[in-house]
């Protein structure tokens, strides 16, 4: 699926989405505001297999993320179950190499809609 589909998939269930192109740097501003991100990511380095991953979270040397692919999943924790480290998110991240320039380094952020939120004050009372 490509990224245009993921957004529709999401504004679908109430989500308003960006799709940006950015740095690791960037990557981490967004989800230390709280934003949800999604990046398409190579399954293994040196393959051309690519799969859509939530990015949880991330520290100096590594990005958390929560895998659904079993055979990549390398640690249990209750938020994400694999990290990898900062160099190799940037190999798997760059997919220019697949003739594919145009999602290199992309991710796409998802906020709550303003229909959802007043939705929400409503069922809460707060209008």
């Amino acid at each position: 699926m490509y990224p245009a589909g993921i957004c529709r998939l999401l504004y679908g269930y109430g989500f308003c989405t960006r799709y940006c192109t950015g740095t690791v740097s960037a990557l981490k501003r967004e989800v230390a505001k709280g934003n949800p991100v999604i990046v398409l990511l190579r399954t293994y380095a040196g393959k051309s297999w690519l799969h859509y991953v939530p990015v949880i979270g991330y520290d100096e040397e590594y990005i958390f993320i929560a895998e659904s692919f079993r055979e990549l999943v390398n640690c249990d924790e209750e938020c994400y179950n694999r990290k990898i480290t900062i160099e190799e998110f940037k190999r798997l991240w760059n997919t220019a190499g697949l003739k594919m320039p145009f999602y290199r380094n992309t991710y796409i952020t998802a906020g709550i809609t303003v229909s959802k939120i007043y939705t929400a004050q409503i069922w809460k009372g707060d209008r």
